[in-house]
């Protein structure tokens, strides 16, 4: 009886492991933005040339469409989502693999009772901006470091 019921629980725990929410289309998420202006800029783009890449693309448009000097990545990943929260300072960025475990995130990691999510995107939503397809030589590195 015990070998039955272990055998019919091993394909069960297998489905429960493969039911896991799924990264979305494998493209990258960063989403960056100002403490001095409160200004945030969400960028997707494809998994060539890298996150590196998609990471200065996302700071350059909020610097330049923002008019903000202190730019600088909040949260990113691949696939998923990503959410921002402040803790009345400073936004704090989270990503995870949905729109509200990354919004749980966000809040968490801002530290305040009360807080609010001031922004969730996902990977798959229309309208984000979108970084330009460069081709990826071996040598180039990202135009923005931290």
């Amino acid at each position: 009886m015990f070998k039955r019921l272990a055998i019919a629980a091993v394909p069960a725990v297998c489905a429960i492991g493969l039911a896991a929410p799924a990264q979305a289309d494998g493209q990258f998420i960063v989403v960056a933005g100002s403490d001095t202006t409160h200004s945030v800029e969400t960028t997707t783009g494809g998994t060539a040339p890298g996150l590196g890449y998609i990471e200065g693309y996302a700071v350059s448009r909020c610097a330049e469409r923002r008019g903000a000097s202190d730019c600088h990545v909040l949260a990113e990943g691949q696939g998923g989502c990503v959410a921002l929260s402040d803790n009345g300072q400073n936004f704090v960025g989270a990503w995870a693999p949905t729109r509200q475990a990354a919004s749980s995130a966000a809040l968490a990691m801002s530290g305040v009772n009360g807080a609010v999510v001031d922004l969730a995107h996902c990977s798959s939503d229309p309208g984000l901006a979108a970084a330009p397809v460069r081709n990826a030589l071996p040598g180039l590195t990202s135009f923005w470091s931290q």
